[in-house]
């Protein structure tokens, strides 16, 4: 059975720019910044105070299209102590599948691959 707290997609480190605006209105709501992205959802800082389970669009760019995808509000964590005046938000992208795809390819950017290890650091130690 799958541990019932692990995330279906893992998440990955940012720090783009994220426009928020309501869904039913799209009026801005406030900008703030992405922590963390995954195909599921993301993590959020921003000023602005967020309503669960309010419908929004969250406007970003990871360095392909700008993103304009539906999500809400599923989790509120603790005010960031280094910064008091802005809030955590976690949230859950609604996608359809052309969204995911273009969302999964700017997601695949992120990711680098470890670096390979430097083998000319022990080149000619044993010659010595």
């Amino acid at each position: 059975m799958p541990d019932p707290l692990r995330r279906l997609h893992a998440r990955h480190p940012c720090a783009a720019s994220v426009a928020v605006h309501s869904f039913s209105t799209s009026a801005k709501v406030g900008d703030g910044t992405l922590i963390n992205v995954s195909l599921g959802g993301a993590l959020i800082n921003i000023a602005a105070v967020l309503e669960r389970r309010v419908a929004y669009v969250f406007k970003f760019s990871l360095g392909g299209p700008r993103l304009e995808l539906p999500g809400r509000v599923v989790w509120d964590g603790p005010r960031n102590p280094a910064q008091p005046r802005f809030h955590r938000y976690g949230i859950q992208f609604n996608l359809t599948s052309a969204q995911e795809r273009v969302l999964q390819a700017q997601v695949k950017a992120l990711i680098r691959p470890p670096p390979s290890p430097r083998r000319d650091i022990m080149r000619g130690y044993w010659d010595r």
